[in-house]
């Protein structure tokens, strides 16, 4: 049996996964609504409701529309766990800033006592950095944009589930271009993800990433972008900068556990 790593992109056996929370904090916010599908068979996805047992931000209420009303009718994470861990057992895990949403599952395990051991997983959004670019990225490096540019449909924007979709549909778009540029397996696909990561903590040490992020603050988003904090949080700038070793450090947040970007 092959190993997985040699596996062809579009032959693994995969799962895109979604959270809506209340809010950005990893270690103390919670999971509201839980949204996986299969991005060549969408026909079985999860959409689930999950009760936090503590209060929505309003902030986060604001981007996803769910309130504590919405909820409190839907079972806890201990009882939604099992059937999510099992959905997600033997899948490599995408998403959309994934380290997020795997953050935010293996808080909430740990604060259960739950065994929690997730597979490979690969981040859309870097995907989407190794075939765009990252000065593309810089200013289209959100879900919205990026769904924009590949012609996918925005229905159930900010759900779980929508969510989801719209990264599953991402993902297979990016697919032919991964491709021709010899990305096509999944150790091809972290090689090239690794590289990107050290490109950008080599730049970020040389300060080219801290002068984007004040020229993106002082001249291009105030013009560009009416709600400049919660879009701001969708390029490397911020990432870089607001990672927990700051602009020095380069750590991309959706993979040290930190804020994720507003793309709930």
């Amino acid at each position: 049996m092959p190993s997985l790593a040699t596996v062809p992109l579009d032959q693994l056996s995969l799962i895109c996964v979604d959270l809506e929370t209340t809010g950005l904090v990893t270690a103390t916010d919670r999971i509201i609504q839980i949204g996986c599908i299969n991005p060549f068979d969408p026909s079985a996805p999860l959409n689930q409701l999950v009760n936090p047992a503590v209060p929505i931000h309003a902030a986060s209420t604001q981007i996803h529309g769910l309130t504590d009303a919405d909820v409190t009718a839907a079972p806890v994470f201990p009882t939604v766990f099992p059937g999510l861990r099992d959905r997600l057992k033997d899948k490599v895990i995408i998403g959309y800033n994934i380290g997020f949403d795997l953050a935010v599952i293996a808080a909430e395990a740990d604060r259960h006592g739950l065994d929690w051991q997730p597979g490979p997983a690969l981040c859309v959004r870097q995907l989407a950095t190794l075939v765009l670019g990252r000065d593309t990225m810089l200013m289209m490096g959100d879900l919205d944009s990026l769904s924009a540019h590949y012609g996918i449909s925005g229905d159930g924007r900010h759900t779980a589930l929508g969510d989801a979709r719209m990264t599953a549909s991402l993902f297979r778009a990016l697919l032919p271009d991964l491709q021709s540029r010899n990305i096509t397996t999944l150790a091809d696909a972290r090689r090239a993800v690794s590289a990107l990561d050290d490109q950008r903590l080599a730049t970020t040490k040389a300060g080219w990433i801290t002068i984007v992020f004040c020229l993106l603050c002082f001249f291009v988003l105030p013009r560009a972008i009416p709600a400049v904090a919660p879009e701001l949080r969708t390029n490397e700038a911020y990432l870089a900068v607001n990672s927990p070793e700051g602009a020095a450090g380069g750590q991309s947040i959706y993979w040290t556990g930190g804020v994720k970007e507003n793309e709930e």
